[in-house]
Order: structure tokens, then sequence, then C-alpha cells
């Protein structure tokens, strides 16, 4: 009975080893949990971040093709190059350009799908076209201008999409 005694007496003897190990317990597992939460929080903020990405990308894919599309109806018989299909190009690529912007600002340059180069080039054509159209001049060597930017904009389409997808999703010919 005297063991018996002494393992009681010295297990008595400590209480506060045994409170010290059940408050780092504590600490341990209140740690865990704040872990736990802050991962979950972080994987929930990369989603909405993917998912706004995709949106953005979808958004500007959408406009380069409705440019593709209304260049396309540029080369109709009657249509009104200078009062319907080129604002609407403008509109297009200005919504674009928007919409890359933020993107690059959110993703960083790499992110860009069109970038500042091709707009400031349909820019520049379309300006041009519209003052050679009021001065009643021919348009020719910048409707051809306007042709190979609108390529590069199909190519950009077709790299995004795939190769077999491209044309029937932008419902046209093509460039």
């Amino acid at each position: 009975m005297s063991s018996l005694q002494l393992k009681r007496a010295r297990s008595a003897q400590n209480p506060q080893l045994r409170r010290r190990l059940i408050l780092v317990a504590a600490v341990i597992g209140a740690l865990a949990v704040a872990l736990g939460i802050t991962l979950y929080v972080l994987i929930q903020n990369n989603q909405r971040l993917s998912q706004g990405r995709a949106q953005i990308e979808s958004g500007i894919l959408s406009d380069l093709t409705m440019i593709v599309r209304t260049y396309d109806a540029m080369k109709e018989p009657k249509a009104d190059i200078a009062g319907q299909v080129l604002p609407e190009i403008s509109k297009h690529i200005y919504s674009a350009y928007s919409q890359d912007n933020v993107l690059m600002d959110l993703h960083g340059k790499g992110a860009s799908i069109l970038g500042n180069e091709l707009y400031t080039k349909i820019n520049g054509a379309i300006e041009t076209m519209e003052r050679q159209i009021k001065a009643d001049r021919i348009i020719d060597a910048t409707s051809n201008e306007l042709t190979q930017y609108v390529a590069q904009i199909q190519r950009i389409l077709e790299a995004r999409m795939g190769q077999g997808n491209s044309m029937t999703w932008l419902g046209g010919a093509g460039v």
C-alpha cells in the first residue's frame, strides 16, 4: 500500500504541469480550428476569383465574336458601314478592351486576351475609315487593314476556344 500512496503523492505534487499540458493542448486545438477556418475562407475566395475571371474572359470573347460577326455584315451589299457597322465594331472593341484591362489589373499582364496594340490598331483603322467615308474617298486600303485585325481577333478566338468549335460558336465562315 505504501507504493500506491507514493504514486498518488507524486501525481498530486505537480498539478501545475498537468494544467500547463491541458492549456498547451487547448491552444493547439484552437490554432488547428483557426487554421481550418482560414483555409476554408481562402479556398472560397479563390473560387470566387476564378469564377470572376471566367466571367470576364467570357465577356471579352463574346465582344470579340460580335466584332467578327459585325465585320462579316460589312461585306453585305446594303451594309451601312459608317452609320451602323463601324460604330458597332467600335462599341464592342471598347467593351472588350475595358474588360481586358480589368483582367490585367486583377491577374497581371499575362492574363490579357486582346492587348493594347491590337485595340489601338483597330481603333485607328475605324477612325481612318470614318474620315475617308465622310470625305467620299475609297476605303479599300483601310478596309484591308481592318480585315487583317479582324483576322487576328479570329485567331485569338480560335486559340481560346479550340480549333474544332470556334467557327460553329462564331456562327460564321470567318475572315
